[in-house]
């Protein structure tokens, strides 16, 4: 049984993978999220259904004014890529806890 790897050509040469995001799509991402329109309140005053609408609301709000879109842009990230068959392929590298 052949699982065909033999056939692919792998670049040894992993890269740092950097994320590159226009502005307009950051202030687009911002307006959108202010632009959400809650559903009704939950009828019960615990989490048995779910997270609750005003932390929801929180978050969307911290999201749409305050969250810092590109710290991730400045910041080093443990994020590579490499070419596999003439296709890029990102990797993350993930720590077990």
């Amino acid at each position: 049984m052949s699982t065909g790897t033999a056939a692919m050509s792998v670049d040894p040469a992993v890269r740092p993978f950097h994320v590159d995001i226009a502005d307009e799509a950051v202030a687009g991402l911002r307006r959108r999220i202010a632009a959400w329109r809650p559903p009704e309140r939950e009828p019960v005053d615990d989490q048995s259904q779910g997270v609750q609408l005003a932390t929801v609301q929180d978050l969307a709000n911290y999201w749409a004014t305050e969250y810092d879109w590109r710290c991730r842009s400045s910041r080093p990230v443990l994020t590579a890529s490499t070419s596999i068959s003439s296709t890029s392929a990102p990797s993350m590298r993930a720590r077990c806890r």
